[in-house]
């Protein structure tokens, strides 16, 4: 008979059962009515049929076997039993599928954020074509992008591709509103929007006449600010806005849930054409070879991403011989190595994070490892107990098949909640994770969720884990029993697989909390400790000149900010520069009169700033030799520099730089200086230690983006208003914008990168220890249970409390002791693998390391006495006479 109506007769069986019975009573009757025709008597007759159709109880039970799914009730029975089993220790089990589902709900954490990164496409129109085109070079910057010049050759000779397009980022001041407002808007090439697949909202995208030579100003609206600052009108097309004091008219507006915020730390806001002018296109201009933008290119349909990769390849080839001035570097004029390259553009936008992914999935599988440790000890000492109860059931008849059905039942009782109990731990672990994301990537904070993907993948895993979970204490159930162990209950396994198991998963916890410890402490470290500088009282905002005003007019611009705010009666010291404090060593410097060839100049690197005078008094910066800048360092005086005191010590060691020569900058300002200066040393952000640093002046490098600085002369604070109306008394159309202290800043220049993964990686770790901790106390309880009437003779014939503790305690403790060794060994091969993936990460600490040992050797005494001093409180003559 078929199954599916082997299914549907469960709904039928007292009718089948009424209908079989009818059938045997009209053949029974039949019988006797032939057996009375021959001659016999009603009752032989009787006796005789009832031989011949035989136990009609088997023939009932037959019928339903072949007529009736009778396994979906039978397993119905088994999964009673198996809830009626764990309620035998509710403790130990819900200690069980708790630890475990806390490794799955981790695991569903990373599923999701692996699945906003990496797995889910982007949210573009066929994605999966979009690429980003970067370039590379053997002797060189490892990865960057293109050049404008690059990208239009590019352009014009793909042939696999169905465009190439390029955008970049800039702070635009928005106009009409009650003070100057600063946006971050996108200068997209034409057409860009449309190889991200945009359809617009309203109005239309950028024509490719837009952004040339001429053309009107145009610009199109995100549906944030059209709703913000527009009130959603549909008649906003066609208006004009101010746009960096340009009227600009609105030709569209994007769709609600369009994004492309990559380029920028904040979010893009408006869409303006990119200037097609020679000052960008030409590679005789200053600024050609400036890597502003970011490249995007849709694969045609059918080209594969190998084929477009060599195509991009072979075109970068050509353009590195057609032009070898621009690709070469160093007194030997040695050749860069540009190699052009396609990447996905989803590898390009987060295979930054694939370091961090596969730390955190390493951390999250220890992990859970522990977990189905865990479960596992729990699984097995429940098994021991049960075995002589299962071979009780062998000598009644059940088989062996009968029995692994029943513990098969048990075990998916027990997916099933770990299943559950794993979601609903899950969806809060990324709740938690889109909280942490959302403050530094809130585009990847939307992507992270609890998808089906990421539901069906946790359910699997719980099932299959705890199915794994399952099979060593199946296999141990199932086997033969001896008849003696059933009299003497001696039914326990050897105890040498499972202490191994604790060792285990003790140097996984170990070595968890041995890393987030280490990062705490380097975060700590990065926060505090003598940095160079003084940040208390320091307040920063951002500005971007106005357009209007070009080369010299720049600095005496902000020469005049300086001046007007000095003024303020709250203002210790006000200062200027590019960046808030000394970036990372990125820029190349040469020495006049010393080597210059590429080996030489690859290892002289320096951080690079721009500052005002008065930058090293307001940052508490002291002067080492020399003297600081003066106002009388500008375009019309020789090129001055300043160094700090680690560059000279390293670069001139026993002597003074003072008056030496260097060339420095890269691009167009590449120039040579002389050094006038040496000031104390600043450590750089994600740096233990102080770096070279060359500082030049804002009156002789024109720089648009700059920054305030400005010391308070008490700790009340500074007027902000007052120090923008002073600004504005200067330059009426000039934003001030992202106003933040200077401690809030270096912390999120130092801490926050770290922070996140201290989070993540700490959570595991404190997972781990609980669930290792767990473990330990399952173990022992189970140990402290098994051995409760050995204990009692033991008490009883003189054995003192110290005796029964060391006999439960001590060889766990020196498993235990094994695993802390193993933790301590893979802390420092934790410690070398973040350090050679991160910055700013401290060296190996053995105190550090001895103080998370100790602090788990103290939570492990604390798991294996508890249940061991419990077990010692019961009275052993009561425990003797119920035995």
């Amino acid at each position: 008979m078929r199954a599916w109506r082997r299914l549907r007769n469960l709904w039928r069986a007292e009718a089948l059962e009424r209908d079989f019975d009818d059938e045997i009573a009209f053949h029974f009757e039949q019988r006797i009515a032939r057996n009375l025709a021959a001659g016999m008597t009603r009752g032989d007759a009787e006796l005789e049929a009832r031989r011949h159709f035989g136990s009609v109880v088997r023939a009932r039970e037959g019928m339903r076997q072949a007529r009736i799914a009778d396994w979906v009730p039978a397993f119905g029975r088994d999964m009673h039993v198996a809830l009626r089993s764990l309620r035998r220790q509710p403790a130990l089990a819900a200690l069980a599928v708790l630890t475990l589902s806390l490794g799955v709900g981790a695991v569903a954490a990373v599923f999701a954020l692996a699945d906003a990164l990496l797995l889910r496409p982007l949210p573009y129109a066929d994605a999966d074509r979009l690429v980003a085109i970067v370039d590379t070079f053997r002797s060189g910057p490892p990865r960057t992008t293109p050049t404008i010049p690059e990208l239009l050759d590019l352009r014009d000779a793909v042939a696999g591709f169905d465009a190439v397009s390029f955008v970049d980022a800039r702070d635009f001041q928005l106009g009409g509103g009650t003070e100057p407002a600063r946006v971050v808007g996108a200068r997209s090439e034409a057409s860009f929007l449309r190889v991200l697949g945009v359809v617009p909202a309203l109005g239309r995208l950028f024509s490719d006449n837009d952004g040339a030579p001429g053309a009107a100003p145009v610009a199109i609206l995100t549906d944030g600010l059209w709703r913000a600052n527009f009130g959603a009108d549909r008649g906003i097309i066609g208006r004009r806005i101010t746009l960096n004091g340009q009227t600009t008219e609105v030709v569209g507006v994007l769709p609600a849930g369009f994004a492309f915020d990559f380029i920028s730390a904040d979010p893009v806001s408006v869409y303006v054409p990119f200037p097609m002018i020679p000052v960008y296109t030409s590679r005789a201009a200053p600024f050609a070879g400036v890597r502003r933008v970011m490249a995007v290119g849709r694969i045609t349909a059918g080209v594969s991403y190998a084929h477009a990769d060599v195509e991009v390849r072979t075109i970068g080839e050509r353009i590195a011989a057609a032009h070898p001035e621009v690709y070469r570097q160093g007194s030997d004029r040695r050749d860069m190595g540009l190699v052009m390259r396609a990447e996905r553009l989803q590898d390009f936008l987060f295979g930054g994070s694939r370091n961090t992914m596969r730390l955190i999935s390493v951390a999250v599988a220890l992990l859970l490892m522990i977990a189905c440790v865990n479960m596992g000890q729990f699984l097995l000492a429940q098994a021991v107990e049960r075995r002589a109860e299962l071979a009780v059931r062998g000598a009644l008849g059940a088989t062996r098949g009968r029995l692994t059905r029943q513990l098969a039942a048990e075990s998916t009782v027990l997916a099933a909640v770990t299943a559950v109990t794993g979601l609903v731990q899950g969806a809060l672990l990324i709740r938690l994770l889109q909280m942490q994301v959302a403050a530094r990537d809130p585009f990847v904070a939307t992507r992270i969720d609890m998808t089906a993907g990421v539901f069906l993948s946790t359910i699997a895993l719980a099932f299959a884990v705890t199915l794994l979970c399952n099979a060593v204490p199946l296999l141990f159930v199932t086997r033969p029993l001896p008849l003696q162990a059933l009299a003497t209950r001696d039914v326990a396994p050897r105890t040498s697989g499972r202490h191994v198991l604790i060792a285990a998963q003790v140097a996984v916890a170990v070595t968890l909390l041995g890393m987030a410890a280490l990062l705490v402490h380097s975060i700590t470290r990065l926060e505090s400790g003598d940095r160079g500088y003084a940040i208390d009282d320091v307040m920063t905002m951002r500005l971007r000149v106005p357009l209007r005003v070009q080369g010299p007019g720049v600095g005496v611009m902000y020469r005049q900010y300086l001046e007007q705010i000095r003024t303020l009666p709250d203002v210790n010291a006000v200062a200027m520069a590019d960046a808030p404090l000394p970036l990372w060593p990125a820029t190349t410097f040469a020495i006049e009169g010393a080597a210059a060839d590429a080996a030489t100049l690859s290892a002289q690197q320096s951080g690079y700033c721009i500052v005002s005078p008065d930058y090293f008094r307001t940052l508490g910066i002291p002067l080492r030799a020399g003297r600081f800048f003066t106002d009388r360092d500008d375009t019309a005086s020789p090129l001055v520099a300043i160094v700090s005191e680690q560059m000279a010590t390293t670069f001139w060691p026993g002597r003074s730089p003072i008056g030496r020569r260097i060339r420095a900058g890269e691009g167009p300002r590449a120039a040579e200086m002389t050094i006038v200066g040496v000031v104390g040393n600043v450590r750089p952000a994600l740096q233990l230690e102080p770096m070279p640093q060359i500082y030049v002046s804002y009156l002789q490098q024109s720089e648009p983006n700059m920054m305030l600085l400005i010391r308070a002369r008490t700790r009340t604070g500074l007027p902000v208003q007052a120090i923008k109306r002073t600004v504005w008394s200067v330059a009426s159309d000039q934003p001030l914008f992202d106003v933040r202290s200077l401690a809030d800043r270096v912390t999120s220049m130092t801490a926050e990168p770290r922070r996140s993964l201290a989070v993540l990686l700490g959570t595991s770790a404190v997972l781990a220890v609980l669930i290792s901790g767990a473990g330990l106390f399952t173990l022992i309880t189970y140990v402290t249970v098994r051995r409760r009437r050995e204990i009692a003779l033991r008490r009883v014939i003189g054995a003192d409390i110290g005796d029964v503790m060391r006999l439960l305690t001590v060889p766990t403790l020196r498993w235990t002791a094994v695993g802390l060794l193993a933790g301590f060994a893979g802390t420092a091969a934790g410690g070398a693998i973040m350090r050679s993936t991160y910055a700013g990460i401290a060296p190996d600490d053995p105190a550090l390391s001895g103080l998370v040992t100790a602090c788990y050797l103290v939570l492990a005494l604390g798991a294996l006495c508890a249940p061991a001093v419990t077990g010692l409180r019961e009275d052993p003559a009561a425990i003797l006479r119920a035995e």
